[in-house]
């Protein structure tokens, strides 16, 4: 499934910026402009995809994910072949072109994709199966990387168009997603299907309104993890967040965490509602007892 939307997706992810300015025209600032709110852009679409997804209740025989993958697989194609097309417009209607093909590829990829990614869960729920068709997966995505990366160029060149060239290793490129992806689908089976209780409703607004309700220091990451996505990729976004938020864990395990210093005894009925018959524990001179309340993690040593 992996080398399928490797094929669909990697083609907008290494050449369309190039497509548009070599072929579409258009200045490197503006093709770079619609690259940057389109994934503004996808961050809601995937959000409202997840949402729609999780929502529903009514399943046919193909199950909750397959059927997304079913018939989204074909806008999915023709957007992929739409974005890479070089209509006579104007350089202001090549831009809008550029901004709405590539959005609604995005859209589309996202419809097709998101529900890939979490039928997993629905084929078995074994950590070690999951772990495999994880790996699997991972493999599956690099394949692709790498075909896409080293055969496309060439198809491109081989015509003395370079515009024939691109929708000639375009549309080789589509068919071929297509097809793996429609593999995929027909031998891939869900076996758990899980419904959302009824008393369990989600809705686009909640999702987003969730969002807002996060301490100040999560949206902070999550922001931070946007926007270097948008501008350098996923793989930085998360190292860097991922960071980020570990100093933010230990920050809070610090201000959870209390410690006090007892020197001369020890009263067993502090801090109980249960009376012992126990005496207090006197401490020889010489020697501290540490009482710590909270976390106790590494991360809350100050010296």
């Amino acid at each position: 499934g992996d080398v399928g939307n490797g094929f669909l997706f990697d083609l907008g992810q290494i050449y369309l910026l190039k497509f548009y300015t070599d072929i579409l025209g258009l200045p490197a600032i503006m093709a770079g402009s619609v690259f940057l709110f389109s994934k503004i852009f996808d961050a809601f679409s995937d959000i409202s995809v997840g949402t729609w997804i999780d929502s529903r209740r009514n399943f046919g025989k193909r199950g909750k994910f397959r059927p997304f993958m079913l018939y989204g697989l074909l806008p999915l194609g023709l957007m992929t072949m739409v974005s890479f097309s070089n209509p006579d417009f104007t350089v202001t209607g090549k831009l809008v072109f550029a901004y709405v093909t590539y959005m609604l590829f995005g859209l589309t990829y996202s419809i097709v994709n998101i529900p890939y990614g979490s039928i997993a869960a629905s084929m078995t729920q074994e950590p070690i199966e999951r772990t495999s068709l994880a790996a699997f997966r991972q493999c599956g995505s690099n394949a692709a990387l790498l075909i896409t990366t080293v055969a496309f160029m060439p198809i491109v060149t081989s015509f003395a168009d370079q515009a024939t060239g691109y929708k000639a290793a375009v549309g080789t490129f589509a068919i071929m997603g297509m097809l793996i992806t429609y593999y995929c689908y027909a031998h891939i089976h869900e076996r758990i299907i899980v419904e959302r209780p009824k008393e369990a409703k989600s809705s686009l607004g909640k999702s987003f309104k969730a969002l807002l309700k996060n301490p100040k220091s999560d949206v902070t990451v999550l922001l931070i993890t946007f926007f270097l996505t948008v501008i350098f990729d996923l793989t930085v976004a998360i190292e860097v967040g991922l960071v980020i938020a570990c100093v933010l864990f230990m920050r809070r395990v610090m201000e959870t965490t209390e410690i006090s210093v007892i020197k001369d005894e020890i009263d067993p009925n502090a801090e109980t509602d249960i009376t012992t018959n126990e005496e207090h524990l006197i401490i020889p001179k010489g020697v501290e007892v540490y009482e710590i309340n909270g976390p106790y993690f590494f991360g809350i040593a100050t010296k």
